[in-house]
């Protein structure tokens, strides 16, 4: 479970990135 809970904040953490970027 807490590998999945880290890979969805990762891909939270990518997409703000992105957002914030764009």
């Amino acid at each position: 479970m807490s590998s999945s809970k880290t890979n969805v904040i990762m891909y939270l953490y990518e997409t703000n990135l992105m957002i914030e970027y764009m």
